[in-house]
Order: structure tokens, then sequence, then C-alpha cells
């Protein structure tokens, strides 16, 4: 048995023996027990010398207190230790393990030590080839490398400094780094370093205005790398670059979006946008007033999922097709007011393109239902005549009484001088009096001319005819058969409630003719002024009403009192006069009503002032 248990130590020492490092066995007082062959070369000692000894006594003295130190930690926490430290000119990377009996309890140590030298001078070797890496891809940067302690001293600054800010480095170093920024961008600077330095690693972006050595403004942009509890480094690294080409643009940019915002929202005409995920991206203030949607409830919003439009699914495809550079056909939307009732809008649309790509369609419209309102409702049987001194188009008439339900029956000199798209989708039908229409069909004189109303009023419900340029009828077949002519479509008109516009180029025909006109035909309803009184306090709201809207400003009776300074009963009971008369129309834009003088309105300003 004893020679069983001779081998199994003769093999065990044989076994460390030829261990590559040196292997150790102490007591709890660091005396040597047992040594391999390895350490005797370390040592440059026999076993024999070795074994009994203290295993300190061999060590420098900082190498033999660093381990003693470890040795107690092991006793406390029972648990093997692992550590490199620098003895005898090499580098050891050594393992200590304690030596527990069966009832638990260290009665002494194990260590194990091997020589890693040639692995650090390799690995430093490494690490000084990055460093140098580093300084040189630091010192060649284009942005600011500057390295801050906690109270905002700069430690250090790349050579970068003198090319972005011509301040020499000596200039700057153990300078505050507030120093040279801009007095209206220090406090919010501040705060944000206040609030880097309680956070540890990288940390969000931050923009702010710096002036160089030459006290020229410049936009920088800083991200902070909170390293003060790194020992090598002890501060917040701050990488920085000069943005002041991009914040320059970037305010340009909103200038002009600003101007463009002005523009468009200075316009009585209906603006807005649609995107390619089509939303809704602009909104302007005509659209507000005509809807009482304000922007903020409709931008951003996908246009099949608003109920303001009433054909959103022919919108939708006219958008789609636009983006698929195709050509779209519509004319008309047709809008749920906040204010109640149905607007009808008269488009036209255009392309916003980048990289040849649509991105927006842009829409200016026009809402026609406005001009019904401006001239008032008219009356079926009746004949209206529309010269060149109205502010109204008696095409915008006309169209808005297709859009009305009405059916249309379109008379003019030439047909080819017409957008016919104009008129989609209520499209009525053309003739023309020097060009073939669509069917061959070309009107030769006045009774063929006749022929063609009389059949259209006949077989038609609710007919609306339109005569257009009845002067150039005029100087072709003379007054006195156009008036025949004019009689008996009238008398068309009047038996089957149908309506005539007639309009008329004043310059062209006498004066005499045209007074005998403007005694057979009836006005436009909200043209005719007379016997309508209005007092001269009355007569300024008015004029300033107008005054105003042609400088596209919103007028409403806060406006009215502040500009004439006058209370607001007397704004609203003189207010209510001018629209009780039909001079005056009000439309509802949140909680306040504006005002728009109506034709009517224009025509009284305009005899006054010629008075």
């Amino acid at each position: 048995m004893a020679n069983k248990q001779l081998m199994k130590n003769s093999d065990l020492i044989s076994l460390i023996d030829h261990f590559p490092g040196g292997m150790i066995k102490t007591d709890m007082d660091g005396k040597i027990l047992v040594v391999n062959s390895t350490l005797e070369k370390i040592f440059n000692k026999s076993k024999k010398d070795l074994i009994g000894s203290s295993g300190f006594s061999y060590l420098e003295k900082n190498a033999g207190e660093n381990r003693g130190k470890v040795m107690k930690d092991i006793v406390q926490n029972k648990k093997s230790v692992e550590f490199i430290d620098y003895e005898r000119g090499k580098w050891w990377k050594t393992t200590i393990a304690p030596d527990i009996d069966s009832n638990g309890k260290i009665i002494g140590f194990y260590a194990y030590f091997n020589d890693i030298t040639l692995e650090m001078k390799k690995e430093e070797k490494k690490l000084l080839n990055q460093e140098e890496y580093y300084i040189s891809m630091i010192e060649n940067s284009m942005d600011l490398i500057s390295i801050v302690d906690k109270q905002g001293k700069i430690l250090y600054l790349s050579p970068s400094l003198t090319r972005l800010l011509k301040f020499k480095i000596s200039e700057r170093l153990n300078k505050y780094v507030f120093d040279n920024v801009l007095i209206d961008d220090k406090i919010r600077l501040k705060k944000y370093f206040k609030k880097m330095i309680s956070k540890l690693g990288i940390t969000e972006l931050i923009t702010y205005k710096i002036k160089d050595k030459d006290g020229i403004i410049h936009y920088f942009e800083s991200i902070v790398n909170n390293q003060i509890h790194n020992p090598l480094i002890k501060g917040l690294i701050i990488n920085s670059r000069d943005v002041t080409e991009r914040e320059l643009a970037k305010k340009n940019l909103e200038r002009q979006k600003e101007f463009l915002d002005n523009v468009m929202n200075s316009t009585n005409e209906i603006i807005f946008t649609i995107d390619r995920d089509l939303r809704i991206s602009y909104w302007n203030d005509a659209a507000k007033m005509n809807t009482g949607i304000i922007p903020s409830k409709i931008v951003n919003k996908k246009i099949s999922k608003l109920e303001v439009f009433e054909n959103r699914d022919e919108l939708k495809n006219f958008v789609q097709d636009l983006f698929s550079k195709k050509r779209g056909m519509m004319k008309s939307i047709f809008v749920k007011s906040l204010f109640g009732g149905k607007r009808i809008w008269t488009i036209s649309s255009s392309t916003v393109n980048s990289d040849e790509n649509v991105t927006d369609v842009v829409f200016i419209c026009r809402d026609v239902t406005m001009k019904d309102e401006l001239h008032g409702k008219l009356i079926p049987g009746r004949c209206y005549l529309i010269d060149n001194d109205d502010s109204i188009e008696h095409q915008d008439i006309f169209k808005g009484l297709l859009d009305d339900g009405w059916n249309g029956l379109y008379i003019t000199r030439d047909v080819s001088n017409l957008n016919l798209e104009d008129f989609i989708p209520s499209t009525p039908k053309f003739f023309g009096f020097s060009s073939i229409d669509s069917d061959g069909i070309m009107i030769s004189d006045l009774e063929s001319c006749f022929n063609i109303i009389q059949q259209y009023i006949v077989n038609t419900d609710s007919p609306v005819v339109n005569l257009d340029r009845i002067d150039y009828l005029i100087g072709r077949y003379g007054f006195h058969d156009v008036l025949n002519f004019l009689y008996k479509v009238n008398d068309l008109i009047r038996k089957h409630h149908g309506l005539l516009l007639v309009n008329i180029d004043t310059l062209i025909i006498s004066k005499d003719e045209l007074v005998f006109l403007y005694s057979e035909y009836d006005r436009l309803p909200s043209l005719e002024i007379k016997e309508v009184y209005l007092p001269d306090e009355e007569f300024s709201i008015l004029k300033m009403i107008d005054e105003e809207t042609l400088k596209h400003h919103i007028v409403n009776q806060k406006i009215v009192c502040r500009q004439l300074n006058i209370s607001k009963v007397t704004a609203q009971k003189r207010t209510q006069k001018l629209l009780k008369q039909g001079l005056l129309i009000s439309k509802q834009s949140g909680r306040s009503r504006n005002f728009y003088v109506t034709n009517k309105g224009k025509e009284l300003l305009h005899q006054r002032k010629a008075i």
C-alpha cells in the first residue's frame, strides 16, 4: 500500500516537473512545501534550498505585498484568483488557489506562475501602433476633438482647432469651453453640459453658435462621450464639427417656406397639396376659411379617411394617376363645410418633382358656390344679361348651375377657343357660329341657332342656355334681327322654366343698344342696387371691408370695431343692415364671422365714387 502511495506521489511530482510554468505549494504562512523543476530555474535555486524557506523572500517588495493581499482575499472568499504583475524584469500571469482539507479549512496555497513577457511585449507594440494610428487620425480629422473636465476647463484640443476657429491651441487650452459660445446659446449649452456629466458614455447631439478668433459666427454640432470615470481620460470627450453651411441652408429653406406660406395664405384661392402617401401635406388659410377646418385637423391625414371630400375616391384615383405620370381627368371637388352645406371647388393642379419623381400634387381651387352667393339665386324662367363690367365670369355662373343639376347648352362664336375640359364632369352641349362641333354641326344663321335652342329646351329638363358674346351676333346680323331672335328665345325660357345667360362686351355695341338691352334683361340679383340708401356711417364700413379685402386681409366684427373706432353693438347693427341689403356676405371662421363685399356692394361703391 505504501509502495502504491509512493508511486502515486512520484507520478504527481514527475507530472508537475514537466509543467512549462513554475508551480509551488505553501502553508498558510507562505512556507514552501513543494516546488517543481521550472521554479528551480526561475529562482536559480535547488529544490533542497527552496523547500522549507519563505516564498515571499524570493520576490521583489511590490510583488510580495501584492501577493500577500491576494492570499488574504483567498482566505476570506475561498476562491482561486488569477492576476498579472511585473517581477524580476518580467511579466507573470499567476493563479493562486486555496488548499482545503476535508473539514473545509484552508491549510495552504497552490500557485502557478507563467512567464508572459513575450506576449505582453507584442500587445504593448500593438497598443503603441494603435495609439499612433488614433493620434494621427485625431490630428488629421476634419472635426474638432476636445477633452474638458467636469468644470468645463479644456484639457485637450486637436490641431483642427486652428483650421476651424483660427485659435492656436495654447490660446484655448486650460480655458473654459463656453468662453466663445454666443450669449443666446450659452445658457442652453451649460444646461446640456450639466446633463451630460450625469450620463456615462455617448450622449445626444447639440447644435449651437460659436465665434472664431476674428469674431465670425459659426454653427457647431457636438456630441459628448462622458469618460470622467476613465482614469486614462478623466473628462468629457467632445467631438465637434462645423455645420454652418447646413444650418444656413436650413434657415434659408425655412425663410423660403415662410415666404411661400405667406404668399399662399394671402391669396383668395384655395390651395392644398397631397403627398405620395395620399396625405394632405398643406392646407392654406383660404381652405381653412372656406371649410372651417384648421390645418392641424387635416394635414397628414389620408384623403381616403377624410369625409370633407365627398368624391374622395375620384380624387384618390386622380392623384395616383399624376404620381404615375399619367394624365388625370378631374375638374371639380365636392367639399363638406363645417359651416353646413356643400361647397363646389373647380380645380387646377400641378406636380412637384424631385429627381424626376413626383413628390406632391398641388391643387389650386376656386369655390364656385361662393359665386352663387355673391350674385344671388337665379330664378327659373328669367333671362340675365352679364356684361364685361361684371366681376363674375359668365362661365363660372354657367358651370355653377351645371354643378347644381341644370343641363346646359353653350353657344359661342368659336368652340375651338374653349377649354372643354373645364366643363367636366357636367359637360354641356356646345355649338359655334364659326366652328364645327363634335357632331359635325355648325350654326349657319340666327334661325338655325334658334332651332337648336328650341329643340334643346323642349326636350331637356332644367335647361340653361349660355349665349356667349352676342355683340358678335349684333355685329354680324344687326341689332334689330338679334333682338327679335332674343325675344323668341326669352319666350321659350319663360315657358319651359329654363335660364338664359346672355354675355355681351359693352365696348363694342352702342350706348343706346346697351340701354335697350338693360331694360329688357334682368341683371344678376346682387347688381340691382335700385332704391338702396346707404348712410355715410354704413358706407364707411362697406368701403373699409372692400379695401382690406383687396389687401388680402381678413375682416371680422372685431376688426370693424378697431378700424372705425366704434362699439361692438354699433358694429353689429350696421353690418346687419349691410347683410340684409345684400351688400355684404359673412362666412363663419372658428368663433368669428368674416365679411366680404358682394358685387352689389362693389357696384354701389363704384357709383358713389363716380358721383
